[in-house]
């Protein structure tokens, strides 16, 4: 079904991630990708995003082939969505991390370089990223710890309860983990790939060190 009515989809494209484009595009799909189950197995890839950032799913769309008619929009929540299954694509992504249910069990990937690895970052900080600073949130500790090891970084981590979200009148209380990448990795991020989301592109001056 899925190659009626995608016949241009690129099944194999996380087959291999070789390359920086597909490493950002694994770490956005980390943050704001989900894989629904059926029969408990792996065989759908849903998206949903803020409308401003739509450009983000019209450029994965072109990237993989997508048909464009499989975006569509959720008025209530205003967001721009896509939702589409290919047994194969998901395999591939399931087996580089993006796993169902993964938001609190997340681990970094195994990539091959440090290019890759920065691409990766970009593409989790363009989903779940705060815009002008260079902090990430996730509710895995895991994989900040993870991240915090393989670029030797000396930033917290910090729990992060989100509150507002009402269910039948009682709040629900969100738990998650937040994490400053610093701003000479977060540059070095930046000048590593050109083609993320531009209203987060905001690149840090470095802060220059006190003569005695």
């Amino acid at each position: 079904m899925s190659d009626r009515y995608n016949p241009n989809l690129k099944k194999d494209y996380f087959e291999r991630i070789n390359s920086k484009e597909k490493a950002y595009w694994l770490g956005f799909l980390y943050a704001e990708g989900y894989i629904e189950t059926r029969f408990h197995q792996p065989f759908r890839l849903g998206i949903e995003i803020s409308v401003k950032d739509e450009i983000l799913i019209d450029k994965f769309i072109k990237t993989i082939g997508l048909e464009p008619s499989r975006k569509f929009y959720r008025s209530r929540d205003n967001t721009a969505c896509v939702r589409f299954a290919n047994k194969e694509f998901i395999k591939n992504l399931v087996k580089n991390g993006c796993i169902p249910r993964k938001s609190k069990i997340i681990t970094l990937p195994e990539l091959k370089n440090r290019e890759l690895y920065l691409a990766f970052l970009l593409g989790f900080f363009d989903g779940d990223g705060k815009q002008g600073t260079t902090r990430i949130v996730t509710g895995s500790i895991n994989f900040l710890k993870q991240i915090k090891k393989k670029f030797n970084l000396q930033y917290k981590i910090y729990l992060k309860i989100s509150r507002g979200t009402y269910i039948r009148g009682k709040e629900i209380k969100g738990q998650g983990y937040s994490m400053s990448l610093g701003v000479k990795l977060f540059n070095e991020m930046l000048d590593n790939y050109k083609n993320s989301l531009k209203r987060k592109r905001i690149p840090f001056k470095a802060k220059k060190k006190r003569k005695n």
